[in-house]
Protein backbone atom coordinates (compact mmCIF):
# COMPACT_ATOMS: atom_id res chain seq x y z
CA UNK A 1 0.00 0.00 0.00
CA UNK A 2 1.72 3.19 -0.86
CA UNK A 3 -1.18 5.99 0.13
CA UNK A 4 -3.79 6.29 1.76
CA UNK A 5 -6.65 8.51 2.04
CA UNK A 6 -7.09 11.27 4.19
CA UNK A 7 -10.27 9.71 5.48
CA UNK A 8 -8.54 6.39 5.71
CA UNK A 9 -6.20 8.33 8.17
CA UNK A 10 -8.38 10.03 10.52
CA UNK A 11 -10.11 6.85 10.67
CA UNK A 12 -6.94 5.00 12.05
CA UNK A 13 -5.79 7.99 13.77
CA UNK A 14 -9.40 6.96 15.59
CA UNK A 15 -8.56 3.49 16.28
CA UNK A 16 -4.99 4.10 17.39
CA UNK A 17 -6.26 6.67 20.15
CA UNK A 18 -9.48 3.96 21.02
CA UNK A 19 -6.77 1.49 21.51
CA UNK A 20 -4.76 3.71 23.81
CA UNK A 21 -7.54 4.72 25.35
CA UNK A 22 -9.08 1.15 26.21
CA UNK A 23 -5.65 0.21 27.04
CA UNK A 24 -5.65 2.74 29.90
CA UNK A 25 -9.28 2.22 30.72
CA UNK A 26 -7.71 -1.83 31.27
CA UNK A 27 -4.67 -0.93 33.69
CA UNK A 28 -5.79 2.14 35.96
CA UNK A 29 -9.48 1.24 36.23
CA UNK A 30 -9.92 -2.66 35.61
CA UNK A 31 -12.25 -2.29 33.19
CA UNK A 32 -12.71 -5.40 30.56
CA UNK A 33 -11.76 -5.69 27.35
CA UNK A 34 -13.93 -4.65 24.56
CA UNK A 35 -14.90 -6.25 21.28
CA UNK A 36 -13.10 -5.38 18.55
CA UNK A 37 -16.12 -4.59 16.83
CA UNK A 38 -17.09 -1.94 19.06
CA UNK A 39 -13.25 -0.65 19.14
CA UNK A 40 -13.52 -0.08 15.38
CA UNK A 41 -17.68 1.17 15.59
CA UNK A 42 -16.54 3.59 18.13
CA UNK A 43 -13.99 5.04 16.54
CA UNK A 44 -15.99 5.39 13.22
CA UNK A 45 -18.53 6.92 15.08
CA UNK A 46 -16.27 9.38 16.97
CA UNK A 47 -14.54 10.05 13.19
CA UNK A 48 -18.26 10.82 11.96
CA UNK A 49 -19.06 13.39 15.11
CA UNK A 50 -15.08 15.43 14.83
CA UNK A 51 -16.35 15.54 11.37
CA UNK A 52 -19.31 17.31 11.54
CA UNK A 53 -17.95 19.53 14.52
CA UNK A 54 -14.76 20.53 12.70
CA UNK A 55 -17.10 20.85 9.26
CA UNK A 56 -19.22 23.36 11.26
CA UNK A 57 -16.61 25.17 13.28
CA UNK A 58 -14.43 25.98 10.14
CA UNK A 59 -16.95 26.81 7.43
CA UNK A 60 -16.27 30.29 6.55
CA UNK A 61 -19.53 32.91 7.33
CA UNK A 62 -19.23 35.03 4.76
CA UNK A 63 -17.00 33.12 2.15
CA UNK A 64 -13.89 35.10 3.12
CA UNK A 65 -11.28 32.71 4.62
CA UNK A 66 -8.76 33.90 7.26
CA UNK A 67 -5.49 32.28 7.66
CA UNK A 68 -3.63 32.68 10.82
CA UNK A 69 0.35 32.25 10.07
CA UNK A 70 3.78 32.45 11.53
CA UNK A 71 5.57 35.18 10.94
CA UNK A 72 8.96 35.34 11.17
CA UNK A 73 11.06 37.62 13.95
CA UNK A 74 14.18 39.97 12.41
CA UNK A 75 17.31 38.93 11.20
CA UNK A 76 19.66 37.86 14.39
CA UNK A 77 16.55 37.71 16.49
CA UNK A 78 15.18 34.48 18.17
CA UNK A 79 11.10 34.26 18.41
CA UNK A 80 9.20 32.47 21.14
CA UNK A 81 5.68 30.96 20.73
CA UNK A 82 3.80 29.83 23.55
CA UNK A 83 0.47 28.30 24.64
CA UNK A 84 -2.04 26.80 26.64
CA UNK A 85 -4.46 24.48 27.12
CA UNK A 86 -6.80 24.56 30.51
CA UNK A 87 -9.00 21.87 31.77
CA UNK A 88 -11.24 23.34 33.86
CA UNK A 89 -12.98 20.40 34.93
CA UNK A 90 -10.18 18.86 35.90
CA UNK A 91 -8.05 21.35 37.30
CA UNK A 92 -4.98 20.87 34.66
CA UNK A 93 -2.94 22.69 32.03
CA UNK A 94 -0.91 21.61 29.04
CA UNK A 95 1.62 24.37 28.66
CA UNK A 96 4.50 24.62 25.88
CA UNK A 97 6.64 27.17 23.63
CA UNK A 98 8.72 26.67 20.93
CA UNK A 99 11.76 28.87 20.12
CA UNK A 100 12.43 29.25 16.34
CA UNK A 101 15.61 31.28 15.10
CA UNK A 102 14.62 34.33 12.07
CA UNK A 103 14.60 31.71 9.30
CA UNK A 104 12.12 29.57 11.33
CA UNK A 105 14.32 26.82 12.27
CA UNK A 106 13.58 24.83 15.37
CA UNK A 107 15.79 25.95 18.22
CA UNK A 108 14.33 24.34 21.31
CA UNK A 109 11.04 23.55 23.02
CA UNK A 110 9.24 22.96 26.05
CA UNK A 111 5.93 21.25 27.19
CA UNK A 112 4.57 20.87 30.81
CA UNK A 113 1.67 19.53 32.87
CA UNK A 114 0.80 21.89 35.40
CA UNK A 115 -1.90 21.14 38.54
CA UNK A 116 -4.16 24.18 39.09
CA UNK A 117 -5.61 26.59 36.01
CA UNK A 118 -4.97 30.76 35.30
CA UNK A 119 -6.41 32.36 32.97
CA UNK A 120 -5.34 32.14 28.94
CA UNK A 121 -2.56 34.93 29.50
CA UNK A 122 -1.11 33.68 33.19
CA UNK A 123 -1.20 30.33 31.86
CA UNK A 124 1.03 31.92 29.04
CA UNK A 125 3.29 34.12 31.43
CA UNK A 126 3.58 30.00 33.24
CA UNK A 127 4.25 28.35 30.19
CA UNK A 128 7.56 30.63 29.77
Amino acid sequence: MDTISNEQFCTLSMVCWNIWNLRNNIVWKNQPLEPTVSLILKSRTYYAVWKEVTIEVHRPKNNVVHLDHWSKPRQGYLKLNVDAAINVNDGRMGLGCVLRDHQGNFVAAKGAHWRGIFNSKEAKVVAI
